[in-house]
């Protein structure tokens, strides 16, 4: 895929900061509940925790999807490659034995009361 480098890059930059985030709005929690900070108002951080941390599983799947696809691609080429070597080792073999056959000695009738020469299977084709 063309644009991998720069998609992965992205997914694990932006999840990164969503959990920076996520783990500063998660102390800001802590301290409300300990009574420390009695102005923060708990449903909007349980709010902001759910989308940082939401958003940090988000990149997390996307970027694990897009890294399986990246393996299964390099499989694919890599059964192409050994498909390839495979067909270069046949058409080798073929073509030795079509060189043995070339020097193949044959016995051919060439009349009908039975006369018959030798050639080699080279000189008739």
């Amino acid at each position: 895929a063309p644009w991998r480098t720069l998609r992965l890059f992205l997914y694990f930059s932006l999840g990164s900061g969503a959990f920076i985030g996520g783990l500063i709005t998660l102390s800001g929690t802590a301290a409300a509940l300990a009574g420390a900070r009695p102005d923060v108002d708990l449903n909007a951080e349980y709010l902001n925790l759910a989308i940082d941390f939401g958003a940090v599983a988000a990149f997390a799947l996307l970027a694990k999807l897009d890294l399986d696809k990246q393996a299964e691609l390099e499989q694919g080429v890599i059964e192409k490659i050994e498909k390839k070597k495979e067909q270069k080792k046949v058409a080798k073999g073929m073509r030795e034995r079509e060189k043995l056959l070339n020097t193949l000695e044959l016995e051919i009738r060439i009349s009908a009361d039975g006369t018959t020469r030798e050639a080699s299977v080279k000189e008739i084709q």
